[in-house]
């Protein structure tokens, strides 16, 4: 089996649903359960179901390797975009899986993220804002806005204490039983979802903005560290490059399906279909360039903060990104 790590926003869904057109190859996406449903959803409804949504990684994997047991081995089972933590790699190759993590342009990561969840944020306010003009309608709204140290989330996601001495599926069972019996009793006040996770509403648009970006900058950025840190280049997809060059998408099937064919017909029904886009986050693509010039000043200077803090200049030398901001 294989799993491919991603915080999201490096063309996942897209990967996963060509992956699956290989005759040999199932790959599921954003999921960890089985059967797979979305982190947080469950079925046949959220409310009343038997789907649990919070395997942990060892028993998701070793779900993985059942699928092709059953399948007398004829298909090679995978997913990716659902686990984020270091272990998983180990987790994976224990059980002779090959694993692999996504890396992309950091500013069009960061900034592929920012747009749909901004898009959320403004849906959650009754702001009609397309999708496709959220980028332009931020930078003229934040082109005069000046940071305070607010702006900025300095420290990095702690882990739970807890994590050190319960499973993930124990831990999340945990976490759902008390929040389930906070809310019940009364014993807080139920926080409003939004547009990352439970935020706090800073009560200013154009501050909810900006620390929507600096969430975004800060977890994107560490995690593109933390992989890059601990995996290195060998292990990574380069996102830009399985759409660029058919060799490089060719040799990753050969990866994942360990020496299977990987047939010139197949790859070239992949790229007959190369511009076809999946789960969309931008509707209006918006080049690396064109973000650095119509990006706001404080917008830039949280987003050149994170950069230096987590050294992603190591990251873009080695997967040759250029990233000038002036």
């Amino acid at each position: 089996m294989f799993y491919i790590v991603s915080r999201g926003s490096t063309a996942t869904h897209w990967l996963a649903k060509n992956l699956s057109k290989h005759k040999d190859l199932v790959c599921f996406y954003s999921s960890r359960s089985f059967p797979p449903v979305e982190p947080g959803k469950g079925y046949p409804t959220n409310r009343k179901t038997w789907v649990k949504d919070n395997l942990e990684a060892s028993k998701y994997l070793d779900s993985l390797l059942m699928c092709e047991k059953a399948t007398h081995n004829s298909k090679l089972f995978g997913s990716i975009h659902g686990y984020h933590n270091l272990e998983i790699k180990d987790l994976v190759e224990k059980r002779g899986g090959v694993f692999k993590y996504m890396v992309r342009n950091p500013l069009e990561l960061v900034h592929s993220a920012f747009i749909i969840y901004c898009h959320r944020y403004f849906a959650s306010i009754n702001k009609k804002i397309s999708n496709e003009d959220v980028h332009d309608y931020v930078c003229e709204k934040l082109k005069n806005e000046k940071l305070k140290e607010i702006n900025f989330t300095i420290n990095t996601p702690k882990q739970h204490f807890l994590r050190n001495y319960l499973s993930e599926e124990n831990f999340l069972s945990l976490k759902k039983t008390k929040n389930f019996l906070l809310n019940k009793y009364h014993l807080i006040k139920p926080q409003k979802k939004t547009y990352w996770g439970y935020e706090k509403d800073r009560g200013n648009e154009n501050e909810n903005v900006l620390h929507l970006f600096s969430r975004i900058s800060r977890d994107f950025l560490s995690l593109q560290n933390s992989y890059f840190t601990n995996w290195g280049i060998e292990k990574a997809i380069k996102m830009e490059s399985i759409f660029d060059d058919k060799n490089y998408y060719k040799n990753l099937l050969l990866e994942l399906t360990m020496g299977r064919n990987v047939s010139n017909e197949y790859i070239d029904e992949i790229f007959s279909s190369i511009s076809e886009r999946v789960n969309v986050h931008r509707e209006k693509p918006i080049q690396n360039n064109k973000i650095i010039e119509s990006l706001p000043d404080c917008m830039k200077e949280i987003f050149l903060f994170y950069f230096k803090k987590f050294e992603i200049i190591k990251l873009c030398e080695t997967f040759n990104y250029e990233v000038k901001m002036k």
